[in-house]
């Protein structure tokens, strides 16, 4: 099938846009699509998150391996997923600030049916809590310290 844009590459790219519960859909080469803004609606996200790792030096990249596993942050990119879990702590300052920005987080939370969260909720907010108790006592702000001190007291209630 050819670019339906320019009329002269083939496409490759399938967009499918609905506007007002309207379906559009069109077949674009790689170039007319990047012109047109649809290839990040069009790749799969994990796509768009390797792509953020091209800005580091390659002769960096291609040294660094895994212990464990022996795969490099090369063949992470390729394949698209860590051989192992000690990958993660080998590639961590590579793949934090990628993560970061794509998820807005470099730590999983993932999704907690409503009726079954309550109690690990109430966790997280007391350890979203311990690390405000702690840059409260750094800073030297013992009124908000105790403030804080008291909601966690006060959650760890609710838990038992």
């Amino acid at each position: 099938m050819v670019c339906q844009e320019c009329g002269q590459r083939p496409a490759t790219v399938h967009v499918v846009r609905v506007v007002n519960n309207r379906k559009s859909e069109a077949y674009l080469c790689e170039q007319c699509a990047r012109s047109k803004g649809s290839m990040e609606i069009a790749f799969n996200p994990l796509v768009s998150l390797l792509q953020g790792f091209t800005a580091f030096p390659q002769a960096e990249i291609e040294d660094e391996k895994c212990a464990l596993c022996g795969m490099s942050f090369s063949d992470f990119k390729q394949l698209g997923r860590m051989g192992c879990d000690e990958c993660y702590n080998t590639f961590r300052q590579k793949i934090d600030p990628v993560l970061k920005r794509v998820h807005g987080s470099v730590r999983h939370v993932g999704k907690v049916p409503a009726k079954a969260g309550a109690e690990l909720k109430i966790s997280r907010e007391i350890e979203r809590l311990r690390s405000l108790l702690q840059a409260a006592v750094k800073n030297e702000d013992y009124e908000r310290a105790a403030r804080l001190r008291d909601q966690i007291r006060e959650l760890e209630g609710n838990i038992e």
